[in-house]
């Protein structure tokens, strides 16, 4: 993961086999790149996450349906978390752990 901040703004890096997406947090906007080609990727209005996950959740539990998000899934979120915060603390990009 390698966060920049050129002109000001937030951008996040997260690079893989498939390409890179970038996204600007702040402007609200996400690419998708592979090699020379870049692919915009659709960025949803701000909704409040933590609660939106936290129905669906509820909703599941409700319904006896299958969770929205996998045990995986939740992991690789909080590996993307804790790199950012490593990322910020040291002030320098970090690789993700592996898990």
């Amino acid at each position: 993961m390698v966060p920049a901040r050129p002109a000001g703004r937030r951008l996040v890096r997260v690079p893989e086999e498939r390409g890179q997406l970038v996204g600007d947090h702040v402007h609200g906007i996400a690419h998708l790149l592979r090699g020379r080609e870049r692919t915009t990727v659709p960025v949803e209005a701000n909704v409040p996450t933590v609660r939106e996950a936290v129905q669906a959740f509820v909703t599941a539990l409700r319904r006896a349906t299958p969770f929205p998000i996998t045990v995986d899934d939740g992991l690789r979120a909080i590996a993307v978390a804790d790199a950012c915060y490593r990322s910020a603390a040291l002030k320098a990009p970090v690789d993700l752990d592996p898990f």
